[in-house]
C-alpha cells in the first residue's frame, strides 16, 4: 500500500489535501454557526437568521468539497487502473505467443480482477488518510480557540494517540508479514 501511495505524484496528494482541508473547514464553520444559532434560540428565544444562513452555506460548501474529492479520486482510480492494465497488456505481449499459450486464461482474468482492488485504495483509503492528517493538524487549534481547557487536554494527549497508532500499526504490519 505504501508503494502505491509513494508512486502517486505529489500534486495528486496535494489536491486531495486541499479538498479535505476545505471539507474540514466547512464542517467546523457549520458546527460553530449552528451552535451559535441554537444557543440564541434556546437562551434568547430568537432565531438569528445570519447564523442559520451561514450554517447552510457551510453545509453546502462541505457538500461541494466532498463531491469534488470523490470525483477527483474516481478519476485518479480510473487513471491508475488504465495504467496498470496497459502494463499488464505490455507484459502479456512481451511473453510472446508460446509462453502465453501455456498460461491459463483464468490466471490472466484473476490478474485483471486484482487490479480492481486498487479502486478502494483511491476512493476510500487515500481521502481518509489525508483527512486524518489534515484533521489532526486543524482540530486542536480550533478546540483550543473555542475552549482553552479542553484544547489543552487535546494538545497534551495528542502525542499519546500517535504513539498508540504507531504501536497498532507495527503490530498489524507484523501480523500481515506473518500471514504472507
Amino acid at each position: 500500500m505504501r508503494g502505491v501511495l509513494r508512486a502517486l505524484p505529489r500534486a495528486t496528494t496535494a489536491i486531495v489535501a486541499v479538498l479535505e482541508l476545505g471539507q474540514l473547514i466547512a464542517a467546523c464553520g457549520f458546527a460553530i454557526t449552528l451552535a451559535r444559532a441554537l444557543t440564541a434560540l434556546v437562551l434568547e428565544r430568537t432565531l438569528h437568521q445570519p447564523d442559520v444562513l451561514a450554517a447552510a452555506g457551510f453545509a453546502a460548501a462541505r457538500g461541494v468539497f466532498i463531491w469534488l474529492g470523490r470525483a477527483w479520486c474516481d478519476r485518479l482510480a480510473a487513471e491508475q487502473l488504465r495504467t496498470a492494465r496497459e502494463r499488464l497488456t505490455e507484459r502479456v505481449l512481451d511473453l510472446g505467443a508460446i509462453a502465453l499459450s501455456r498460461t491459463k486464461a483464468s490466471d490472466l482474468a484473476a490478474l485483471d480482477a486484482e487490479l480492481f482492488r486498487l479502486l478502494p485504495l483511491y476512493n476510500g483509503y487515500l481521502p481518509a488518510a489525508v483527512r486524518t492528517g489534515v484533521a489532526s493538524l486543524l482540530i486542536p487549534p480550533v478546540v483550543l480557540w473555542l475552549d482553552p481547557t479542553t484544547g489543552l487536554l487535546v494538545v497534551l494527549t495528542l502525542p499519546l494517540t500517535v504513539l498508540f497508532l504507531a504501536l497498532v500499526g507495527s503490530a498489524t504490519a507484523d501480523a500481515v508479514a506473518r500471514q504472507w
